[in-house]
């Protein structure tokens, strides 16, 4: 069934069934009702009727909710924000897995067409990609190259500076740091500030454990305190982890931070 076929059974003009479908007040609720019934007769009413939606609908594509409190806050934050607009939010989740990222990018952009895109920590994009859609990144997507997404970004190298620096100044020089494989750029960052503040750097107190969350914490202490050498001090690449090797230091006998800062 072709809409001309539908005007043609209707007894109006093309341009009158197209209006009806579109939600036009240039017709009659009468001639509208009569077009809509014959379009249900001939099973084609779905085909042509497409309602616009009163509220706009805004996608946040995020790494995770229920790994990390700080995706949740964030979103909750969000949702507080656009809801009181009378907007709608709906979350997307890509597990840190970059084709995941991509499929829900093209999906939210090229299928749903959202009204808005908010990505929090996500993969590095294209230029391009953002094109066509009002959309804003929270975290770590900035690049200069991409013209068409708003950034908001934290220093995340400011905390570990400032911690590295109370570390020296309580007169700690043996530090290590803790962290799982999805903290690279915490280590990158203590590794500078170490070598900012000319403090010694061990490379056998790098950790990187291949667990997450406070399993990274206690894994990752539980190699530190195995070694001949213990460090007098730990950075810890995220709070989580912090409590998890401090869980493996009480076990061990030990004290926060009498014997280990």
């Amino acid at each position: 069934m072709t809409m001309t076929k539908l005007a043609h059974l209707a007894g109006c003009s093309l341009s009158t069934v197209s209006k009806a479908f579109s939600g036009s007040n240039e017709i009659s609720e009468e001639t509208r009702n009569k077009i809509f019934e014959i379009a249900k007769e001939n099973n084609c009413f779905n085909k042509f009727y497409s309602p616009s939606f009163q509220s706009r609908v805004f996608a946040v594509i995020c790494n995770e909710l229920s790994g990390s409190s700080i995706y949740g806050e964030i979103v909750e934050a969000l949702n507080k924000r656009i809801t009181d607009n009378g907007d709608i939010l709906i979350v997307s989740c890509n597990n840190f897995v970059s084709s995941a990222a991509n499929n829900l990018l093209d999906y939210y952009i090229n299928y749903h067409k959202v009204d808005g895109l908010i990505v929090i920590d996500g993969a590095r994009y294209e230029n391009e990609t953002f094109e066509n859609i009002p959309a804003v990144s929270i975290g770590s997507l900035y690049n200069e190259k991409i013209h068409h997404c708003d950034c908001v970004n934290t220093d995340r190298s400011y905390g570990v500076y400032q911690a590295v620096e109370y570390f020296k100044k309580m007169g700690h020089r043996d530090i290590a740091f803790i962290g799982e494989y999805l903290t690279s750029g915490a280590l990158k960052n203590f590794k500078k500030a170490m070598t900012d503040y000319s403090l010694p750097i061990n490379e056998d107190w790098l950790i990187t454990s291949s667990k997450r969350m406070g399993d990274a914490g206690y894994d990752a202490m539980d190699k530190l305190i195995s070694l001949p050498e213990r460090p007098t001090a730990v950075f810890a690449a995220y709070d989580a982890i912090a409590l998890g090797a401090m869980n493996r230091i009480y076990m061990a006998g030990l004290s926060v931070p009498d014997d280990i800062s």
